[in-house]
């Protein structure tokens, strides 16, 4: 989203408080200016990025990406904290959002809002595949690189380039940890007002998020309130057991708070900085009655098979679906056929007769998509012995409750979709690409070969 009318007023006030902060005495880094043209998920685009290396930067340095450029006014801060040994030394990134222009120069259009407020994995994608390569290039003559290990990395931004940090975080929890978020947009734009009840649902990450936002943020109310929906983030994010804090002020939607805000930020985002960071332990009691507390995702040995569950046949002898068709499944007690449905986020759920026959389909169980695209047409699926429904997804398993509702989502180790999926035992097989991954469950599959059984219901609460 735009900034307000005051937004330039605002910056020089900030940066002449930012000032006053300052600690006196320490040395200044360095800074390169490049840019980044035409990148593959942005056609067209171009971009500004500059890179600051603070002092006794080495081959080992932390990193910070800041969306929308230095819009913090962060340089002078991060010499000074690390001078005065309150984060590692660091290398800091700033990127500003793409514009396609015209051969005489002019903007045609304005790419921020579609890569920043969005949940998909363009800009991820750009970061990691794109940014941070050209980074490394950029330091090599230096003789400075970048830690690998993603404790080391944080992002920070403000408005669609808060959001944007999160994004990136929770979406590459394998390259990025610390997030400091200012009026971050989780609004009705792009899908963001979506977060707090995928926060909920998904499996908790490791990561360490600072919040900051006034209680008159409300930039465009047509999108919705913005304080409002950065207190359902935190309330989800402390549900789930994440490392959170925030910073509420009587402010607007305004960079003038989140440069105040930032050195603080930064000292509890990086404060500990040398011990690890770990993921916490949701309250959702879905995911407690699945994940063995300390197990994850593995990668699996050997050679694993994949069954296409597009055709099914039962202990009874009834067979359902037909090859190359849709995803079936079927529920223990051999009643309930799930079949998914083409270009759609539905599952077609269907009662199954004593003479095999199906009636009553209904649309039943709902999955989220934050790709908004219709391109997958089969899903694995399979029940455990609860009546639980397993689907693989784009953004993971994903778990319905026996009223068709999506209780808990388990993603792959940097956010990989599921391509093929199997329960087996308490074993929980995923496939993406050439890569097998298996975790151990608090649960056991069920096979439609198996004798039927009535699991114990849920009721319809």
């Amino acid at each position: 989203m735009a900034w307000n009318g005051s937004y330039i007023k605002n910056v020089f006030s900030a940066i002449a408080l930012l000032l006053s902060l300052c600690a006196d005495g320490f040395a200044a880094g360095r800074l390169l200016t490049d840019s980044v043209l035409n990148p593959l998920m942005f056609p067209g685009t171009e971009r500004s990025v500059s890179v600051y290396a603070t002092e006794r930067c080495g081959g080992e340095s932390a990193l910070l990406l800041c969306f929308d450029g230095d819009v913090f006014a962060s340089k002078a801060v991060l010499d000074s904290l690390v001078a005065n040994g309150a984060m590692p030394p660091v290398v800091a990134v700033f990127v500003n959002p793409g514009v396609v222009r015209n051969s005489d120069g002019a903007a045609v259009r304005y790419n921020r809002s579609n890569e920043f407020d969005a949940l998909t994995g363009g800009m991820p994608d750009f970061v990691v595949d794109v940014l941070l390569p050209k980074v490394g290039r950029m330091l090599s003559p230096l003789g400075i690189g970048i830690s690998a290990n993603p404790d080391m990395h944080a992002v920070a931004g403000a408005s669609s380039g808060g959001i944007a940090a999160f994004t990136l975080a929770w979406r590459r929890p394998d390259v990025f940890r610390r997030v400091y978020c200012s009026v971050g947009t989780f609004v009705a734009m792009r899908g963001g007002d979506g977060y707090p009840a995928l926060v909920r649902k998904t499996e908790p990450k490791p990561l360490r998020i600072f919040l900051h936002d006034g209680r008159n943020d409300a930039w465009n109310p047509l999108f919705g309130h913005w304080f409002d929906y950065n207190q359902l983030m935190e309330s989800a994010l402390r549900f789930a057991g994440y490392d959170v804090a925030h910073s509420w002020d009587d402010g607007g939607h305004s960079i003038r708070g989140g440069i105040r805000e930032f050195p603080k930020a930064m000292e509890w985002l990086w404060r500990d900085w040398t011990e690890p960071l770990s993921a916490g332990r949701s309250q959702n009691d879905m995911l407690q009655s699945l994940v063995v507390e300390g197990e994850g995702w593995e990668v699996a040995d050997g050679k694993v098979e994949f069954p296409d569950n597009s055709l099914m046949k039962t202990s009874e002898g009834f067979v359902f679906g037909e090859k190359g068709g849709q995803s079936t499944a079927i529920s223990p007690d051999h009643r309930v056929l799930v079949e998914a449905e083409r270009n759609s986020d539905w599952l077609v759920a269907g009662i199954v007769a004593a003479d095999g026959s199906v009636a009553c389909r209904q649309r039943f169980y709902w999955l989220h998509n934050v790709e908004h695209c219709a391109d997958t047409t089969v899903r694995q699926m399979t029940f455990d012995i609860r009546g639980n429904l397993f689907v693989a997804t784009n953004m993971g398993v994903q778990v319905c409750d026996q009223n068709g509702r999506v209780r808990a989502i388990l993603p792959l180790p940097g956010g990989a979709a599921v391509e093929a999926m199997k329960l087996v035992g308490d074993r929980l097989y995923a496939k993406s690409g050439a890569t097998v991954y298996v975790r151990r469950l608090k649960t056991v599959g069920c096979s439609p070969s198996e004798s039927p059984f009535k699991p114990v219901s849920q009721g319809q609460g």
